[in-house]
């Protein structure tokens, strides 16, 4: 790596977070964090999704690439419509639920307890 022009970071998303992979890979080199060695090196970020958890995967994965020192490309994100396809019934109700743009596929509320206002 400290031979290389650039570097770049791959991982598709899994359950909002990069794969167990790629988070060893980062943790291995957590020692960088503290004395940044790829300055003088560029990165590009990519990741692929078929539904939610893109944007936590990319920001994750630039945070890691910034501490190391790697001046950022703009990331590339990936979106495939595989489950469209293999599960269309699932998609289908997906769909009817407005889940597919959602980030989380139930509305709750936020006060989860019935607390009364202090008096």
């Amino acid at each position: 790596m400290l031979n290389a022009d650039g570097l770049i970071f791959v991982s598709p998303v899994y359950a909002h977070q990069v794969t167990a992979l790629m988070k060893n890979f980062i943790d291995r080199f957590a020692y960088v964090l503290h004395r940044p060695c790829f300055l003088d090196k560029a990165a590009l970020i990519i990741s692929t999704t078929e539904l939610t958890g893109l944007e936590d995967v990319l920001d994750y994965l630039e945070f890691a690439a910034r501490l190391w020192g790697f001046h950022v490309f703009e990331a590339m994100e990936v979106k495939i419509q595989f489950h469209q396809k293999q599960f269309p019934c699932d998609y289908r109700y997906w769909q009817e639920q407005g889940w597919l743009n959602k980030d989380y596929f139930l509305d709750t509320r936020i006060n989860i307890f019935n607390i009364p206002p202090s008096i």
